[in-house]
């Protein structure tokens, strides 16, 4: 394998970094909208309360699926939202083993009022895509899902393989 760009390989080795600081950038102002719009929903529960607004009655295994988070993590989110009596659970006539779950008229309520503010940040979200030339949250998606078919060990391994197949070729 020849000697990477360094600009590259240094560009790889930052990617992370620049991930999460972004994350934190958006998380922290996000905060600060849901905080000063008085909202009482948790910040990491916003989407989980969004999906089952829009996808209710719902499941855990149907949160869990569409938000690509652990069933760990949605039972400690839905369990964040119903100590705020937001969300209710009824027993599922078709599966025993699960339960529907619907929002209350107090987590409707929230609903409508995170809505409000999604609305400005989602304006606010096309402005930064203009001005960064593509569409974040679709490329951050597609990447998620691309790694998730063919992770970068594979996609190194391939490289290297191509890389090795003309010197195997030379040598007959």
């Amino acid at each position: 394998m020849t000697d990477p760009d360094p600009t590259e390989a240094d560009s790889a080795a930052f990617l992370g970094l620049r991930l999460c600081v972004l994350v934190q950038i958006v998380g922290a102002q996000g905060r600060d909208l849901l905080t000063a719009s008085k909202i009482e929903t948790p910040q990491v529960c916003v989407s989980v309360l969004r999906f089952i607004a829009l996808n209710q009655p719902t499941t855990v295994t149907a949160l869990s699926s569409e938000l690509r988070l652990s069933r760990q993590v949605i039972l400690q989110r839905l369990k964040l939202l119903e100590d705020k009596a937001l969300l209710a659970s009824v027993a599922n006539d078709d599966d025993r083993r699960s339960r529907l779950i619907s929002l209350t008229p107090a987590g409707k309520k929230e609903d409508r009022a995170i809505s409000a503010i999604l609305v400005g940040i989602g304006d606010a979200f096309e402005d930064l895509n203009r001005e960064v030339g593509a569409n974040l949250s679709q490329l951050l998606s597609d990447a998620a899902d691309c790694l998730s078919k063919h992770g970068l060990a594979d996609r190194i391994s391939e490289m290297e393989n191509q890389l090795e197949k003309p010197h195997k070729k030379g040598r007959r």
